[in-house]
């Protein structure tokens, strides 16, 4: 099944959708509740479990970008600049979360937003590449 066009009305909404995602994910890496917060009256947290909930919430994060992105653009060259892109909003993410006084900057956070990306991308390959397209074709 064909790629569709892009001036298709379904990839118009996977690009919206898309872009949703990225602003949900730079809302969640600059307000104040964490991700703990939300997590805590399903969960009993402890210290260890709070810190296993923020990281694998960056992986999942990262990972769905590069996934749903990769989808949409599926030749080689356009997949680096998507996982170059994302890798540096995360850098530039951690950057400014730094500068809000409630946030704190950490570097191994970029380097597990890094290691999201890579998960995406191996999703977004074959044979998962096609999955978005087969979804919404039903």
């Amino acid at each position: 099944m064909p790629a569709p066009k892009s001036n298709s009305p379904s990839r118009r909404l996977w690009l919206i959708f898309g872009w949703l995602l990225v602003l949900l994910v730079i809302y969640f890496s600059l307000t104040p509740v964490s991700l703990e917060v939300m997590v805590e009256p399903v969960f009993k947290l402890t210290p260890h479990r709070g810190y296993v909930v923020r990281k694998l919430g960056h992986v999942i994060a990262y990972a769905a970008l590069m996934f749903w992105f990769g989808n949409l653009y599926e030749t080689l060259a356009k997949r680096w600049i998507i996982a170059i892109g994302l890798i540096a909003s995360g850098i530039a993410l951690e950057f400014v979360q730094g500068w809000t006084g409630y946030r704190l900057f950490r570097i191994a956070d970029m380097a597990i937003n890094a290691a999201g990306v890579a998960a995406g991308w191996a999703l977004a390959s074959p044979p998962m590449r096609n999955y978005l397209r087969k979804f919404f074709s039903r």
